[in-house]
């Protein structure tokens, strides 16, 4: 059987399952206990057991926990910590905890939420649309939602930020939810405009017959700036609803 190798950055931090793991090769030391426990303890998830190797460099740090292995064993590991006031964090969570509601069937819509963030966010806001739904949908039901939401927190938020979120779930949702559909659309629009003045500019050169060097400059310049445009045009198609709301700031990353 042909052995599975999967080839990482540091994103091995991010502690995601990998599955049936069961070997880790670090080519480097990271910097704290932390970062090493977490890249290690992708391997060995399913059985417990795992097998760990680590190319030490010849630096004076990595020779030094080399020889004091245990100062980087069984270092200081700090929890993270986040600011629980932090308003557009929480506006964020938000989303995400009504989304949760949505998939756990507490509310419904019509409309199934689209694969692509092309298709959510173009006429997101348009009647009839995934995003415009959701966002009714919320509203409508945010005197429930809300105090939900707030109560996740126990008594960690303070009055000011309770009074913010019960409003934000009233309108600040779908004011958030309209501006990131205008951005993105405008984005959009923006670039197929520069793609149709790129073409229009290439064909009036190439209409000319002969060019001069500056002239041949241009077309190049034009038709690198096209197959660019083009190629971030593709790529937003591409994009997946889920991690393309993160990016638009609706979703936590």
């Amino acid at each position: 059987m042909d052995p599975n190798i999967l080839a990482c950055t540091p994103t091995l931090e991010l502690g995601i399952d990998i599955g049936d793991l069961s070997t880790v090769a670090l080519a480097s030391l990271p910097r704290s206990t932390a970062s090493y426990l977490q890249r290690i303890g992708r391997a060995g998830r399913s059985t417990g057991n795992a097998f760990v190797l680590a190319a030490v460099p010849s630096s004076p740090r990595d020779l030094y926990y080399f020889a004091q292995p245990t100062q980087l064993l069984a270092g200081e590991v700090l929890p993270p910590g986040a600011y629980l006031n932090a308003t557009e964090l929480l506006h964020r969570q938000y989303s995400a905890f009504c989304l949760d509601r949505l998939a756990a069937g507490q509310f419904t819509i019509a409309q199934p939420m689209p694969g692509k963030l092309d298709t959510t966010l173009d006429h997101g806001m348009d009647d009839g649309h995934w995003l415009r739904s959701f966002v009714d949908a919320v509203s409508d039901d945010a005197t429930t939602l809300a105090p939900g939401f707030l109560d996740l927190f126990g008594t960690q938020l303070g009055p000011d930020v309770r009074t913010h979120i019960e409003q934000y779930a009233g309108t600040g949702l779908r004011d958030d939810a309209a501006r990131a559909a205008l951005k993105w659309q405008s984005e959009g629009d923006e670039i197929r405009s520069r793609l149709g003045e790129l073409a229009r500019t290439i064909a009036d050169l190439d209409n000319q017959g002969h060019l001069d060097d500056k002239q041949k400059d241009d077309r190049k310049r034009c038709a690198g700036e096209s197959k660019a445009l083009a190629e971030q045009l593709y790529e937003r198609g591409k994009r997946e609803t889920l991690t393309g709301l993160s990016g638009v700031g609706l979703l936590p990353n």
